[in-house]
């Protein structure tokens, strides 16, 4: 018998003569008696049974929620089986729209607003597009125009906020769309009301010189570009359509909510559990089996400044925080769990660091068992063994012992590395391509993100097709090649697209005005 009152057991209480629920109120307290409680274990049964019935009908409509209810996850390929769709999107919403708008992508095949739909939908993000047939320089010819080749440079040529009602306004929504973590996270996306307006903007001074070339405000005409397509070449040419989208911030959003280290932890009553606001507004603590947990609960990006020293704590793990300063390892076992640290440093033997989803400027534990799974780490690392997956070690690697209960696999590392590891260990699917990174500064926005042309050694080298590194679960890398094959399905026949990062994208236009 249900202890707590549901729906179905209040209608059912509430459809009573009023004699009965006065009978069933203890004179003393007010409290509610058996009575209530019978009719709450009927329902408690009743609402299962809408509940089922509810999600019976939702399942009948993949893209459609109602009272935050949708169709089930997994229906959603069974319904692209039954309208021909190739499902390509990584994300979850991306794969509900692509089924949802699979009849009106097919109806205007071909064409730029279906292509942009297509971007919106798979990239989850806002993007512009520039046709590269519009980007040719064209000898003049009966019935054609004259197409200026060399720019004005009286004029400056870039983006401008226009009025809602101007002819030639778009509407673009510039800079953070409100994701910080991945799309599996349950606090993944911020608020409608945190995320950046729609602005109203258009192009000028289309004749002039560019002020951002290679942005999407760069409409200037050139010769044909023959080069092989890529992310920053290969766009001036009429079979070609290139896809701006705004980079993503990585663990390096712009405005961080920060908290001093010794105010994180003179907020934590050990006794209680509890953390004192405004530090527990953002930051819980709990205890999970043998280590203690401090997890940063919100969407937004938690800072932590400050020197940290573990010593004579417990074992210890970290989610979704990021650490600007140097982080001293105690005895215990140590876990980092998506998040961005400068430096962790240990001098002395002691429990095992490990690392998942996160990454690192500098480790030096030369004397303890690093465990990494997909982990980026920017400059050296230095360990006394080392257990290593789907990882990218950009620096350099030291190993006190070589070999010798390694086992590194699906990794990028450094050349010097692995020459002196025997023949096993090199056969672990392991490359030493140079990773191309968006920024390899810590703390710079982009840092650690794979640009769109980096290898597909490293962007596509993980074990179960994904990216290495710490951006796995953010799945950059797999939604450029989701995005690229579905507007190969939807472009005309032999017009190819080209994705770039544009971080031109991250800012709204500026607000001209005309002087008096």
């Amino acid at each position: 018998m249900s202890a707590y009152p549901n729906a179905s057991g209040d209608q059912l209480y509430a459809l009573l003569p009023e004699v009965y629920r006065d009978r069933d109120r203890s004179p003393a307290s007010n409290a509610l008696r058996p009575l209530k409680a019978y009719l709450d274990a009927f329902g408690e049964v009743l609402d299962k049974i809408r509940h089922t019935l509810d999600q019976r009908y939702d399942d009948s409509f993949p893209d459609t929620t109602v009272n935050d209810r949708r169709c089930q996850e997994w229906l959603v390929p069974y319904f692209a089986e039954l309208l021909a769709v190739r499902l390509r999107s990584p994300f979850p919403d991306g794969k509900r729209d692509e089924v949802a708008s699979a009849v009106r992508w097919a109806q205007r095949k071909g064409t730029l607003p279906a292509a942009e739909e297509i971007v919106e939908a798979i990239a989850q993000v806002e993007g512009e597009l520039r046709e590269g047939f519009r980007l040719v320089a064209t000898t003049a010819r009966i019935g054609m125009p004259e197409s200026p080749v060399t720019p004005d440079l009286r004029l400056a040529s870039r983006a401008i906020q226009a009025d809602a009602d101007d002819p030639e306004a778009q509407w673009t929504r510039f800079g953070w769309n409100g994701r910080v973590w991945s799309a599996d996270d349950p606090a993944a996306a911020a608020p409608e009301s945190r995320r950046a307006p729609y602005t109203s903007w258009k192009q000028t001074n289309h004749t002039g010189a560019p002020c951002f070339p290679g942005s999407y405000e760069d409409v200037s005409r050139r010769a044909v570009d023959l080069r092989t397509p890529r992310a920053d070449q290969g766009h001036c040419h009429p079979k070609r359509l290139t896809v701006h989208l705004p980079p993503p911030w990585g663990f390096f959003t712009p405005t961080p909510i920060a908290f001093d280290w010794s105010h994180v932890v003179a907020a934590y009553d050990p006794v209680t559990g509890g953390v004192a606001a405004p530090v527990g507004d953002y930051i819980e603590v709990f205890i999970d089996g043998a280590a203690r947990v401090w997890r940063n609960k919100t969407g937004d990006s938690v800072e932590i400044v400050g020197a940290v020293d573990l010593a004579g704590t417990p074992p210890t793990r970290f989610e979704k925080l990021r650490f600007v300063e140097k982080i001293k390892l105690g005895a215990a076992d140590t876990e980092f769990r998506r998040c961005a640290v400068r430096e962790i440093a240990a001098v002395d033997t002691g429990g095992t660091l490990t690392l998942r989803d996160a990454l690192a400027d500098e480790v030096d534990i030369r004397q303890r068992l690093l465990v990494a799974e997909y982990t980026t780490v920017l400059g050296r690392t230095r360990v006394a063994r080392l257990l290593a997956s789907d990882c990218i070690f950009a620096g350099a690697v030291v190993t006190a012992v070589v070999s010798q209960g390694d086992c590194v696999r699906f990794t990028r590392v450094p050349e010097a590395w692995l020459a002196i590891q025997p023949p096993a260990v090199q056969k672990n699917r392991l490359t030493t391509l140079p990773p191309h990174l968006l920024s390899d500064v810590f703390g710079e926005p982009g840092c650690s993100v794979l640009a769109p042309d980096c290898d597909p050694a490293i962007a596509l080298g993980a074990e179960d097709g994904g990216e290495m590194g710490c951006g796995h679960a953010w799945r950059h890398a797999a939604n450029l090649t989701a995005l690229t094959g579905k507007l190969s399905e939807y472009l005309p026949v032999g017009i190819e697209p080209v994705v770039t990062y544009d971080a031109r994208l991250l800012c709204p236009p500026p607000a001209i005005t005309k002087s008096p």
